[in-house]
């Protein structure tokens, strides 16, 4: 199979039409799940989307390669997986119901600091000097941005609560 490194210009304008393609498919399935919040708990919502997912990720799976492809060759290091994707998509969905889609989409924009700093020291990969320093701006500027949000969003709370005190009844 051709690798993008030896592939077409066409091959690689293909995947970066999948990976957005991908992109904007969890960002919709982020804003579905943040309007379900409001009548199903995470762990309901968690529950029915895998429950739809599964036949489908079975059927696809059996495509590609047969039975051979639903059996594990790590099943503990599944079965951690598995735990660990639980674990995140839950507090992501209870975040979702507790904040604004646009605040709990600029925290995803952290993860590559936590992956560079778990692949150092979990993966033991080497980490340079400057991937070190970009996470380090990257840092400060989701600290700042959020900060600043924190600030606009409490400015609007006042600025509403001032003209609905100021109307009269």
């Amino acid at each position: 199979m051709e690798t993008a490194m030896t592939g077409g210009r066409n091959q690689v304008t293909t995947g970066i039409g999948m990976m957005c393609a991908g992109v904007v498919c969890l960002c919709l399935n982020d804003a579905i799940a943040k309007t379900l919040t409001a009548d199903y708990s995470p762990i309901q919502i968690l529950f029915l989307r895998n429950l739809i997912a599964l036949p489908i990720a079975v059927l696809i799976a059996l495509k590609m390669g047969g039975r051979s492809a639903l059996i594990s060759h790590r099943p503990a290091a599944h079965l951690l997986r598995g735990v660990l994707w639980l674990c995140a998509a839950t507090l992501f969905f209870t975040g979702l119901s507790l904040l604004g889609l646009a605040e709990a989409t600029a925290l995803i924009f952290v993860m590559p600091v936590f992956v560079t700093a778990l692949s150092a020291l979990v993966l033991r990969e080497q980490v340079g000097w400057r991937r070190w320093t970009q996470c380090s701006w990257d840092f400060w500027a989701f600290w700042w941005l959020s900060v600043r949000v924190q600030a606009l969003s409490r400015q609007h709370r006042s600025s509403q609560s001032q003209r609905l005190s100021s109307m009269p009844r």
